[in-house]
């Protein structure tokens, strides 16, 4: 990411003008940390910034969605994984990281805009359309922000919140009702689609020196409106058990209006320097191992023979078959051992191989493919497509699959790991992107809402989506859609378990999923203190500091401010 050299924090552009007149007393009446004007260009990318660092996040400090579905477990530590939020405040950063880094830096630079000055090869009708489009971005993103700390926390400050000026200060605001502001997020991000020009850009290009981090393209504008409406259809469906008629407007003008699809995900793209990946961060950059997939989710996509078990997982176990002596064939590629295979290590028909390349396992091994006949010293697989040759000599491997148990210690060294691919420091950070879309649009189909197609095309859709975007080859995806078919009379689970298995390494897309389809049925957490995560507590600054007014917000909650009681519209 070339350009996150724009980011610049509000105290360091103000550094800048204090350090260029040391002599002019008059800067002694400037606030060094809120200058007057910002390039609304290096607040929006900043705020993108923490917006994405936040969604992708794992760490235990900021976003432990990832235990909240039970995809991920840990090593080191087990209060994260037993949901204990008060020993690092993780509902605290969520809240303000979102208000502070993101809700409050964009409202101030929907202000910048109108003060800025365009190219001067624009009319003044172009570029009022380009303000427009530049004030319709921060819109779109902070609706998207706001409906979150609805989803997550339930009634929160709205209408009273971002007063900070001087005789407009509330340092202690109302928490609104949750349904009330989704009826105005959803006025206001049906406004700012219709504000949006598409035959005007919003910011320059990239050697124009100014770019939208997330589509980093002059003329971007459709890309936004398919976001607005892809925010709007996950509004929609969350409300689909609580005022159905609500949601099918919701869902139904975002389907006509255009959605994401597989060439416009809505990511952030991370560079390979200080801000990298923040999985990266985590899991390489900082030299720790204190996270695993969990037997929960390792041992489901075992049980169904899921494919993409080779591309979620890192095969580091090492459950060796033996040393190469001689192979034959290509498609089906016939490897023969030294010796006989082992007892304890004897494959069956469809568990995968690889090569041994990384004796120490700090690597990933290289999958080559999957056996098709098991000798006695000797195996026959299928190779995958762009699979490393085989030779003599090499040490070949079966799958030997092992989630940590989730909640308690781990030795990190005795499970299998999270795949090298999701630890890339330039790895996108996700937000939308057509695998969720497409899983959503069967969600809808099923649910009786009009978005031109059948639960059961969509389901189809998805998996095949999901599985594409791991590199699992066609054969392989037909032959799982085969054993696992939409099932329309239990379409819940058809769904909410397979949109489960998709949103790997995507905690808060995953936590939606399951909370609105309560599927897969998970267990409690080994010494959780109430069950399952349902939202996220009130945070303890506000409990302090707004007590009041988080107290009535609470009183609301049926089963009170607890990490097991449901926020509005997560009814059944």
């Amino acid at each position: 990411m070339k350009k996150l050299i724009q980011i610049l924090s509000l105290s360091s552009l103000a550094f800048v003008g204090l350090t260029s007149c040391e002599s002019d007393t008059t800067i002694l009446n400037v606030d060094p940390k809120n200058p007057v004007i910002v390039p609304s260009i290096n607040v929006l990318t900043t705020a993108s910034y923490y917006l994405a660092n936040q969604h992708v996040s794992p760490s235990v400090n900021e976003n432990i969605t990832r235990f909240f579905t039970q995809q991920w477990t840990e090593t080191t530590y087990t209060g994260e994984t037993n949901y204990y939020f008060d020993q690092r405040n993780q509902n605290q950063f969520h809240f303000n990281n979102m208000f502070r880094e993101v809700i409050g830096p964009l409202s101030r630079a929907k202000g910048y805009v109108a003060n800025e000055t365009e190219d001067l090869a624009y009319s003044p009708a172009e570029v009022a359309k380009i303000k427009a489009n530049k004030v319709a971005i921060m819109e779109i993103l902070s609706v998207f922000a706001w409906a979150n700390l609805v989803d997550t926390y339930g009634d929160i400050p709205y209408s009273e919140a971002l007063k900070y000026q001087t005789g407009d200060l509330n340092l202690q605001p109302k928490y609104d009702d949750a349904a009330t502001i989704y009826a105005d997020l959803e006025a206001r991000i049906n406004a700012a689609i219709a504000s949006v020009s598409v035959d005007m850009p919003s910011y320059y290009n990239e050697a124009g020196g100014q770019v939208d981090q997330f589509y980093p393209s002059a003329y971007n504008m459709e890309n936004w409106i398919k976001v607005a409406n892809t925010i709007k259809l996950q509004m929609g469906l969350n409300l689909a058990d609580v005022n159905p008629s609500k949601a099918k407007v919701l869902v139904e003008s975002a389907y006509a209006g255009g959605v994401i699809t597989s060439s416009n995900a809505l990511q952030f793209l991370f560079d390979n320097g200080q801000f990298s990946n923040p999985v990266y961060q985590n899991l390489v950059a900082s030299g720790r191992n204190d996270f695993l997939p969990s037997n929960i989710y390792v041992n489901f996509l075992k049980a169904n023979s899921d494919p993409r078990r080779i591309y979620y997982f890192g095969e580091n176990l090492n459950r060796n078959l033996g040393t190469v002596s001689e192979t034959t064939g290509a498609g089906l590629q016939t490897i023969t051992f030294e010796e006989n295979i082992p007892a304890a290590a004897i494959p069956v028909v469809g568990q995968a191989i690889f090569i041994n390349d990384n004796g120490s396992g700090l690597a990933d091994d290289s999958y080559i493919g999957k056996v098709t006949v098991v000798g006695t010293n000797s195996v026959t697989i299928a190779t995958a497509p762009g699979a490393k040759s085989v030779s003599v000599g090499q040490v070949i491997n079966a799958e030997n699959y092992v989630g940590g148990t989730y909640g308690t210690l781990n030795t990190y060294g005795n499970f299998t790991r999270v795949t090298d691919k999701i630890k890339e420091s330039t790895a996108p950070g996700v937000i939308f992107n057509d695998v969720d879309v497409k899983f959503m649009l069967a969600e809808a189909a099923a649910r009786g809402f009009a978005v031109g197609g059948s639960a059961s095309s969509y389901y189809t859709s998805a998996v095949t989506a999901s599985m594409n975007e791991w590199g699992v080859n066609d054969g392989e995806i037909a032959l799982y859609l085969a054993a696992h078919p939409y099932d329309a009379s239990n379409w819940k689970k058809s769904i909410g378990e397979e949109a489960w298995v998709a949103m790997y390494n995507r905690g808060i897309e995953a936590w939606n999923f399951w909370r609105r389809l309560d599927y897969p049925v998970l267990n409690n957490a080994p010494t959780a203190e109430f069950g399952l995560v349902r939202r996220m507590p009130y945070p303890l600054n506000e409990r302090n500091n707004n007590a009041a007014n988080v107290a009535a917000a609470a009183a609301k909650i049926n089963g009170g401010d607890k990490y097991s009681s449901k926020v509005f519209w997560d009814v059944n």
